[in-house]
């Protein structure tokens, strides 16, 4: 069965930049799972809090209908950097604007479904946060490759949720 992007995707992306967004959360899912792991038994407290105030300013900013597309890129940043792997941070980094765009797209979609699409995203996000402050290394890399997965779903398959 051929599966179709979800219709609003073509409003926000290029026609030329989809298969590169797809190729993205492919490579984010990878490299964000793996580095959420690493975050669960490498993190300080200070990162914690970094990672649980942007998880804040996401909650703060779907209460308002904001995209949240910065809040969003901080949240995965601020875990990525927790990883204690300059090499994590140093290619997030450099993906910025990639991963924006992606973002952009996904939270903008998201806005134009029911609440309960947010609220969704946003349980997703805090089970990464709790395996993070678990210290649970493989619940950490399972609910960011959920998150990830998800996410790359919702956009490119049409999944309603």
């Amino acid at each position: 069965m051929l599966k179709r992007p979800d219709e609003a995707v073509l409003q926000f992306a290029r026609l030329s930049s989809i298969a590169d967004i797809q190729r993205c959360f492919e490579f984010r899912c990878a490299l964000e799972s793996e580095a959420a792991g690493l975050a669960a038994i490498r993190r300080t407290p200070e990162q914690l809090l970094k990672i649980r105030s942007a998880f804040e300013a996401i909650k703060i900013a779907n209460e308002s209908s904001l995209p949240a597309v910065d809040e969003d890129f901080y949240f995965h940043l601020a875990i990525v950097e927790a990883s204690n792997n300059h090499f994590y941070s140093t290619v997030t980094r450099s993906l910025e604007k990639s991963v924006k765009e992606g973002l952009n797209i996904t939270r903008n979609l998201s806005l134009m479904h029911s609440v309960s699409r947010l609220e969704l995203v946003q349980r997703e996000h805090e089970a990464i946060v709790e395996a993070i402050e678990a210290a649970d290394a493989d619940a950490a890399k399972n609910a960011m490759k959920t998150h990830l997965d998800n996410a790359r779903s919702r956009m490119f398959d049409g999944i309603p949720t």
